[in-house]
Parts: structure tokens; sequence; C-alpha cells
């Protein structure tokens, strides 16, 4: 229902009852005068969601060192919101000071490009192959691996480019997605990452077939300490983007040792321990147990 009212509100249409609305969009298959509801409808608006719908989500520190996992299995629409949260969970975001009297924030890639690449993955996913999504979250990079090539006549770089042609997998879902408003136009949405990539000063994702499916990879970059970062009334050897920094650290991962603090955000140990003292002042940030075992425990 709440679909249906969303598609209204974006076409201004009325679309009848539910029924009449899965039959306008043929998620209803007719059969010997019985109608029966398409594998699209199934996916898209299931009482109990199946494994073909499962991705895999985690965080990586390293590709064999994972620090958190989850498997999703919703409706497609809800997968969008449940992925997104658990990519802004893990991503980095620093305070950018550009002399205006507000910090400004920003996350460690453009998030209306990723939601694009995680709306792509699902809308284009081959379901009946049964094979889960694989999304991995690293320090310095993201991954979204799906099932599926490339149909036959589309190459990489025509999606890339953001050929007017385009040929969904999925063309039921894919059109839902569209009159919900979640897909702009067919064949545009790759080019638009890329774009949008391009103006965050990251370099282009990449876009390669990979074990039967279709990988994605982008890249972020460090965190940069300058004197336009720095405020005018925070001493420059504890800039407050890289309390920050920290405290993004320490949330990702609360048994974080100092001296992996530093190997990130490249300083010396001391400047870590400095830096903790000060958070520990205002208030931001508590040791809970010793050094060996103990954690930090936030207080934002």
């Amino acid at each position: 229902t709440q679909v249906k009212m969303t598609i209204e509100e974006n076409l201004g249409v009325n679309l009848g009852n539910n029924l009449n609305f899965l039959r306008k969009y043929s998620l209803i298959v007719k059969n010997n005068k019985h109608e029966y509801p398409s594998f699209a409808s199934l996916l898209l608006f299931p009482v109990e969601p199946e494994q073909q719908t499962d991705i895999q989500i985690g965080l990586f520190q390293s590709n064999n060192i994972i620090k958190k996992s989850k498997v999703i299995r919703n409706d497609l629409i809800t997968q969008v919101l449940e992925v997104m949260d658990f990519i802004e969970s893990y991503i980095l975001k620093e305070y950018v000071f550009t002399g205006k009297p507000r910090r400004e924030e920003k996350w460690q890639y453009p998030i209306i490009a990723l939601r694009e690449l995680v709306i792509n993955a699902i809308v284009h996913r081959d379901y009946k192959d049964g094979v889960h999504s694989q999304f991995k979250i690293y320090p310095d990079r993201l991954k979204f691996w799906n099932i599926g090539s490339l149909p036959i006549g589309l190459s990489i770089e025509d999606i890339k480019r953001g050929v007017e042609r385009s040929y969904p997998r999925n063309k039921l879902i894919a059109e839902i997605f569209r009159d919900c408003g979640l897909i702009e136009r067919y064949g545009s949405g790759i080019k638009k990452v890329i774009d949008q990539f391009k103006q965050y000063g990251l370099k282009k994702p990449i876009f390669k077939e990979s074990a039967g499916g279709f990988e994605v990879i982008t890249y972020s970059k460090e965190f940069k300490i300058t004197p336009e970062n720095v405020p005018e009334n925070v001493p420059e050897n504890v800039p407050e983007n890289r309390l920050k920094a920290i405290l993004d650290l320490i949330k990702i991962d609360n048994k974080i040792i100092i001296l992996a603090i530093a190997e990130r955000l490249k300083v010396n140990e001391k400047t870590v321990k400095r830096d903790i003292e000060k958070l520990k002042e205002k208030g931001l940030l508590k040791r809970i147990g010793p050094a060996k075992g103990g954690y930090w425990e936030l207080k934002l």
C-alpha cells in the first residue's frame, strides 16, 4: 500500500485498489482463468522474504579479517534503506571548516552516489540464480558484487557513458523503482555515480565483470589535516577534525588500540594520546577497563 501511495504521489495518478495496482504493473500472472503473483511481485512484496533476496554485508579490516557482518533479507525497497543504514554506520565522516559560522560535514564517499550503486545492485541482480549479493566495507574502499553479467550487446563502456538504451534484467522491478522515484532514468545511474565521485575529488569507481557477476569498487582518500580545516579557536596541534576522525574510528571499533589509530591517521602515538586526553576533557570519551582487554565508551 505504501509503495502504491508513493507512486500515485510521484505520478499524480490514481491506481485504484492494491489488486488493480498489481495488475497494472504486470505483477499478477493469469493462467487458466486463475491469477498468481509473478516472481517480481514475490521479491517486491513478500510475506516472508526468501533467500533469493539475501545480501551479505560486512565490515572488513582486511581481506581475511571481518569485524562485523549482517545478512539482509527483506523486500527489495526496504533493502535499500537497510544497506544504506549499515554503510553510513561504518564509513567515516569528517568536519570541514570553510570559514562559515557552521562547520560542514563530509562523508568519506558521496552518499547519493553510494545509494545509486546500492539501488543498481538490487534492481539488476539475477534473482533466479539464488546466489546472494556481497557488499564489503574496508577502511579505504567499498566493494559491491552481484551475480549476473551484463546483457549481450551492452558493454561496461556503454554504461559509463550513460547510453540511452538500457536492458534492465528485472524490468518489472526496475519499473516500480523508477515510478517510486528511486531511479531517474534507465541507463543514467552509473554515469551519474562517476560524475559525483569526480566532483568529490575521488578516483572513478572500477566497474568490471567478475566471477559470473558484476563488481564495483570505490576508493576513498585519507583525511587530510590542512590549515584551512583547523578552526581559529583550536590549537593547531589539536585540530578538531582529527578529534572527529578518532571518534569515528572508535565508533567502528571500540577496542581499537592507540597504535592502530595513529597508523590510520598517519600521526605518532603521542599525538593520539594527547588528542584522547582532549576528548576526555570534553566529556566525549571514556576508557573502560585496562589498556589490554578494555574498550572505549563514547559519550556523544
